[in-house]
């Protein structure tokens, strides 16, 4: 599963970076969050009616990494732009990465 959305991610990353950048930042934040939600409930309603197959799960897991392709250079280009104090830049760049490390 971390392969496929690992995978997915590098194919995807270039391209979405480069389409993010056109669209205005919090509505495309918006959409990939609803998608993720999306992706979610599917899953949930999967485990809970006892459908879930392994081919569900990769799937899903492919289709969260196309969604993450487009939402951390969305995020990222997003926390420059909310940061008014540029000598708080660095501490708002940390912050924002660390929401996304894996413990």
């Amino acid at each position: 599963m971390v392969k496929t959305n690992t995978a997915k991610k590098a194919v995807s990353g270039i391209k979405s970076t480069f389409r993010s950048l056109r669209y205005h930042n919090f509505r495309m934040l918006l959409i990939t969050q609803i998608l993720a939600m999306i992706q979610a409930l599917v899953l949930a309603l999967l485990v809970y009616t006892g459908a879930i197959k392994i081919w569900h799960i990769v799937v899903l897991s492919g289709l969260l990494g196309c969604v993450n392709a487009f939402d951390s250079p969305t995020r990222q280009s997003l926390v420059v732009q909310m940061v008014d104090n540029k000598a708080d830049l660095g501490n708002a760049i940390a912050l924002n990465s660390s929401m996304s490390c894996r413990i």
